[in-house]
């Protein structure tokens, strides 16, 4: 079992093929002092869109990949471009950038994409 911030991965299957993991934080490194206080003091700072595709994937490997693609890949577009779902990139554009630890944080934004998600996957979008 993997816990990789407020989602919990656990699979029986030792390899997966083409996933994607969708993730919102905090813009700006939160090991900087200045943005741990706006944060606690319920002040907005950016928030960004992370979309890492790995075309295969193993428990073993997942954080260690993680990191590397946060680091060099910060273009959700251009990765969703080759899922080719144009609905995904409208639910990500549907939610306001602000981000906030009590208000506006990556649980709300994941509760945001489930329930707009599963619109679509009823519709055959996706």
């Amino acid at each position: 079992m993997v816990k990789k911030g407020q989602n919990i991965i656990n699979w029986p299957m030792d390899k997966f093929r083409d996933v994607y993991m969708i993730d919102y934080v905090p813009r700006d490194s939160i090991v900087d002092a200045r943005v741990c206080l706006k944060l606690l003091m319920g002040k907005n700072i950016t928030g960004e869109y992370r979309v890492l595709h790995f075309k295969h994937l193993s428990k073993k490997n997942l954080i260690n990949e993680w990191h590397k693609r946060t680091l060099t890949d910060r273009s959700y577009k251009r990765t969703l471009g080759r899922l080719g779902s144009k609905e995904i990139c409208k639910i990500l554009d549907g939610w306001s950038s602000p981000f906030n630890l009590y208000n506006h944080n990556c649980r709300h934004f994941s509760n945001y994409f489930i329930k707009n998600i599963e619109k679509i996957d009823k519709q055959g979008y996706v």
